[in-house]
Formats: structure tokens, C-alpha cells, sequence
């Protein structure tokens, strides 16, 4: 039980509906329950049982995310589509402003 506990806290919530609509087997499981853990209204139930209805599940859990129904304190975690988030646009660079 300890096992199973540190490996849903070592998984990352994955606020993307395209990524969790296409989840299958343990992946599925892992993010349901990392979802019910990280405190989805939808989730906190009993788990549904088809593979379907858990995919649906977690496309709803993360639209009340989005809708801001619930929150996390998770969202570090956020997983995107495997890219890395681009900040394009923004500039971070302030070495230009320190003078030496």
C-alpha cells in the first residue's frame, strides 16, 4: 500500500483533455487516482469501471479544473503534450540590465 501511495504521489496530474481522453491501462488508473488524490469533485466517488467512463471522467475532472470548480496544489506537476511549455514572447532575459 505504501508502494502504491509514493508511485501516485511521484505521478504527474495531467491537465490536458486531448492526453487523458487517449489513457489506457495503468496510465488510466495512475491518473485517476492522482485526480481523486488531488481532490477532483467528479472523482471522489466510486471510481467508474469501464475504461470509457474513466476517460470521460477525467476529460470532466479536468474541465472543472479549467472552470476553476476545484484547484490543486498539484499544478507544478501540469503534463503537457510532452513538449515543453514555450514562453515565447516572454522576456525573461535581464542580464541586459545589470551593470557591472
Amino acid at each position: 500500500m505504501q508502494e502504491n501511495a509514493e508511485q501516485i504521489a511521484g505521478t504527474p496530474i495531467t491537465l490536458d483533455k486531448q492526453i487523458v481522453s487517449n489513457l489506457k491501462g495503468n496510465h488510466l488508473l495512475d491518473q485517476i487516482k492522482v485526480f481523486k488524490n488531488a481532490g477532483a469533485p467528479n472523482l471522489q466517488g466510486p471510481i467508474p469501471k469501464y475504461a470509457d467512463e474513466k476517460r470521460q471522467a477525467l476529460v470532466d475532472a479536468v474541465e472543472l479544473y479549467k472552470e476553476g470548480v476545484w484547484v490543486t496544489d498539484r499544478a507544478e506537476d501540469w503534463k503537457s503534450d510532452g513538449e515543453d511549455f514555450d514562453f515565447e514572447g516572454v522576456d525573461n532575459d535581464t542580464s541586459d540590465t545589470d551593470s557591472d
